[in-house]
């Protein structure tokens, strides 16, 4: 019986790794936290930031129409949207 994280281990490296994230239900399992934060790029779905942002993950780029972010969001991280 494999995990998931025993299977994301197996095939997913975390050195060198690109995650992209949408928005959702997040992820719960310690080792799937622990790839978002330690992805040499994280991009993230408009939607998605408030997620990351209550686990203190910061994202490298953020994509979409943006209509999910408040006005803070979008100055803090005008840089990063694309």
């Amino acid at each position: 019986d494999n995990s998931i994280s025993q299977i994301l281990d197996k095939i997913y490296p975390l050195e060198n790794s690109t995650v992209i994230i949408a928005h959702g239900e997040f992820p719960k399992d310690c080792k799937l936290i622990e790839q978002l934060t330690n992805a040499e790029c994280l991009i993230c779905c408009d939607g998605a930031i408030n997620n990351l942002l209550n686990h203190h993950i910061i994202p490298n780029y953020i994509i979409g129409d943006c209509d999910s972010l408040s006005d803070e969001v979008t100055n803090l991280f005008a840089k990063s949207i694309i």
